[in-house]
């Protein structure tokens, strides 16, 4: 008796185990169903990369491409700490400002080629890590032909900013300010700095009579005339490369007999210049426009 009740309880027990499993199986067929017939990218794995990549994107500045100023800063192979100082102080701010405005303030040191093998092996090493130096295809000069190799270089190379301009090492440049410029800058036909006439250049020989030209510590041209100095063919410019470097930009221009929009910068405001002393760079960083970068934005 007890055997038969032993043999009836387990075959109940292995039945209810068999529907259970039974409907385990179907639940998970019929999930898997649904998910096939319902949620056709369930499994799209490019899909959701797509999306990442695109969420990735929004921490990156949108620029507007007619808004974009190419920066060169003068300088020579053995001043690599002065470099440093630049890129640790008025520059160091840069990718906000770009964040903030939609402009865009590209600055790269400009040199002459060097003759001395260890000056070159050190500014070599330099540019490989910071990627912001230019060596120009001359040798190293101020007045003989380093601007207009400059400006060729940068035709050639870079045509897609919206202007050049040409700074010196000693300038301390108050960037905030000069991205809130720059939206008001003509984009053809410009010509802006501080201002240098017969009286102010000293009325020497070489100082100009019936024109201007702009003070080399800091002036700005549109594309349109970078491209036209740039020309390797540009008789005006080829014939004229050497003199005083600064002054032989606004030469050029006047016997380009172009109708020029000059912009005139205050002295003191956009940027800072002769600052000699590069510990004064740092003091110079304690101006609020440093430290209120975004502020407005967060109000």
């Amino acid at each position: 008796m007890l055997d038969g009740q032993k043999e009836e309880t387990s075959s109940s027990s292995l039945g209810k185990s068999i529907v259970r499993e039974v409907v385990i199986i179907f639940f998970i067929l019929s999930l898997l169903l649904y998910i096939f017939s319902n949620s056709s990218n369930f499994f799209s794995w490019p899909t959701f990369f797509n999306n990442y990549t695109a969420l990735s994107e929004l921490s990156k500045p949108v620029i507007d491409h007619n808004c974009r100023l190419f920066l060169g800063i003068f300088s020579v192979h053995w001043l690599h700490n002065e470099r440093q100082v630049v890129r640790d102080t008025w520059y160091a701010n840069n990718t906000l400002l770009k964040q903030i405005t939609n402009c865009e303030v590209d600055v790269y040191f400009i040199l002459g080629q060097s003759l001395n093998g260890d000056e070159y092996a050190e500014v070599d090493k330099e540019k490989r890590e910071k990627g912001d130096i230019i060596i120009l295809p001359t040798h190293e000069n101020m007045n003989e032909g380093k601007s207009l190799a400059f400006f060729q270089y940068v035709a050639e190379n870079f045509p897609d900013y919206t202007w050049v301009a040409k700074g010196d090492m000693d300038s301390f440049f108050r960037l905030p300010l000069l991205y809130d410029t720059l939206k008001q800058l003509p984009k053809k036909m410009l010509y802006g700095g501080r201002i240098v006439d017969f009286i102010v250049c000293g009325q020497g020989g070489h100082c100009p009579r019936g024109w201007i030209y702009m003070q080399g510590s800091f002036y700005i041209l549109s594309m349109d005339l970078v491209q036209w100095i740039g020309d390797k063919n540009n008789q005006v410019t080829i014939n004229n490369a050497y003199g005083h470097e600064d002054l032989q930009t606004g030469y050029w221009l006047h016997e380009g007999k172009f109708d020029l929009a000059y912009y005139f910068f205050e002295e003191g405001h956009l940027y800072i210049h002769p600052v000699k002393d590069t510990n004064y760079f740092y003091e110079l960083m304690k101006d609020p426009i440093f430290h209120n970068i975004g502020k407005n934005e967060e109000n």
